[in-house]
């Protein structure tokens, strides 16, 4: 009996995993190797009472040449210390192989049930037993018990091969995923198939790029098979000994390599394809990321140049405008007629090469929008539009500053392109964060009729957009205005 259990609890890897597989293993040797012996040691059977009055020829009752205590007391201490450690070993022991049953994953009961099924029989019928006993059940009720917990032992060896055999019988579903597969599924069916042909519905699929040295999942994404997780195993598939997938699959799977080749064999072709697709979805994400690198270079070279322009020119050009009011206040002292106009003039000029040089370095990137946030910029670019403007609504909190950058630019473009060629009276902005997205709405109640690819100014705006992974519509019918909108992830 203890060595079927320790077959039972290290099925199908031969190993007892966990350290409470290893004391109820344990526990059992200790429990009928060690009690057994002691309790030979104080049986007596000719002392049975059924075995007086001359029945000592009964088959029951035989001389115990290991009989060494003579002594009833200790004889029924020795049995029920035995039978009622043993009957609480298989009551913890029973209690694990049901919570292995519950935890189990599915290609794991596919294996487990026919020996898990068997074994709970036995500790089961194994604890009636000693339970039937203690309580004085009738002697037919005993020997029910005891014959099917006999069958029960017996049927243990067959169990352990019905586990394998059930594996591999779910080969058989690969000639399903052949016909599933020969009918050209879209991307991403190819794994649930997988996962249904394997019986493993946490299946992922991570393709092949030879020329990145990488996997990457369906939308390339790269991803990282060097430490799977507990419980988790890897299997590479190959095709023409080179690598074109890997399924990260439940560890039971390891114990069926036949099941997983056969799986990666007749799925080839469609891994072959969806690979493709992801080689392409992978260069699309470079292509975002560059795109969206270089806006973020772009802004950040707008917020150089801004710095430079307010630490510099428009500095020396106050400086400068501080000595020409003091000459001008001494001309007021001793007028010179040829001189004042002059220095009119050139203060007039200088007021408004300031005034150009702080909107230029404004438009480049504002102060504002770093330093209060989207709400204010928007309603300072309000307060210049050259025609009519409100803000109706604006997030009252901060967002990511790429965000932020992005929404405002695409509002000035907007107002700058209304302002040339919609011939609006009013324009009308609005902001909301709403479900992890920034929406943003320029509308006019102009002409109409923009199209971003026509020159307009709109076209750069959808690859702003874009650059942090949003998107740009415009809504522009003839003589019914404009309405451009930008959908911005906060995440």
């Amino acid at each position: 009996m203890a060595v079927l259990a320790q077959l039972v609890f290290a099925f199908p890897t031969g190993h007892l995993k966990s350290r409470a597989d290893r004391v109820a293993v344990g526990g059992t040797y200790a429990a009928i190797l060690g009690l057994s012996a002691l309790r030979t040691l104080t049986l007596d059977p000719g002392a049975e009472p059924q075995c007086g009055l001359g029945a000592a020829t009964s088959h029951i009752c035989v001389r115990n040449g290991a009989l060494l205590f003579h002594s009833r007391s200790l004889a029924t201490l020795t049995a029920n210390l035995h039978d009622g450690v043993l009957g609480l070993v298989t009551i913890a022991a029973l209690g694990l192989l049901v919570g292995r049953w519950i935890t189990a994953t599915p290609p794991a009961r596919r294996m487990l049930a026919p020996v898990l099924l068997v074994a709970v029989a036995i500790g089961s019928l194994s604890v009636s037993l000693e339970l039937g006993d203690v309580s004085g059940a009738p002697m037919g009720l005993h020997n029910a018990l005891y014959f099917a917990d006999q069958v029960a032992i017996l049927a243990l060896p067959f169990a352990f091969p019905a586990g394998l055999l059930r594996s591999r019988l779910a080969q058989a579903a690969v000639s399903r995923l052949v016909v599933e597969l020969g009918q050209s599924p879209p991307p991403g069916r190819l794994q649930r198939a997988l996962a249904r042909t394997l019986g493993d519905p946490s299946v992922l699929l991570a393709y092949w790029l030879p020329a990145k040295g990488r996997f990457v999942d369906l939308e390339g994404r790269e991803v990282s098979l060097s430490e799977p997780s507990p419980g988790r195993a890897v299997s590479v598939l190959e095709r023409g000994n080179e690598p074109i997938a890997a399924l990260v699959h439940d560890a039971y799977l390891e114990q069926e390599p036949e099941l997983v080749q056969a799986v990666g064999a007749a799925a080839g072709l469609a891994l072959e394809n969806e690979r493709l697709h992801a080689q392409l979805r992978a260069q699309l994400e470079e292509v975002r990321a560059s795109r969206a690198r270089i806006v973020e270079a772009g802004d950040a070279e707008r917020r150089r140049l801004e710095r430079d322009l307010h630490d510099g020119a428009q500095q020396r050009l106050v400086t400068m405008a501080l000595p020409l009011s003091m000459a001008r206040a001494r001309l007021e002292q001793a007028p010179d007629p040829a001189l004042a106009p002059v220095l009119e003039d050139l203060a007039s000029n200088l007021s408004l090469a300031l005034a150009e040089l702080r909107e230029l370095a404004r438009g480049i990137h504002p102060a504002i929008l770093t330093e209060q946030g989207l709400g204010a910029a928007l309603a300072s670019l309000a307060e210049r539009s050259p025609i009519p403007a409100r803000v109706v609504t604006a997030p009252p909190g901060r967002l990511p500053a790429n965000v932020e950058a992005t929404a405002y630019f695409i509002v000035s473009e907007a107002l700058a392109n209304a302002a040339k060629h919609s011939g609006a009276g009013l324009v009308t902005i609005s902001a909301a964060s709403r479900r992890g997205e920034l929406e943003v709405s320029v509308t006019d109640d102009g002409v109409g009729g923009a199209e971003p690819a026509g020159g307009s100014g709109l076209s750069g705006l959808e690859d702003r957009a874009a650059a942090v992974g949003g998107t740009l519509e415009v809504h522009s019918p003839p003589g019914a205005g404009t309405k451009v909108v930008a959908r911005l992830p906060c995440g």
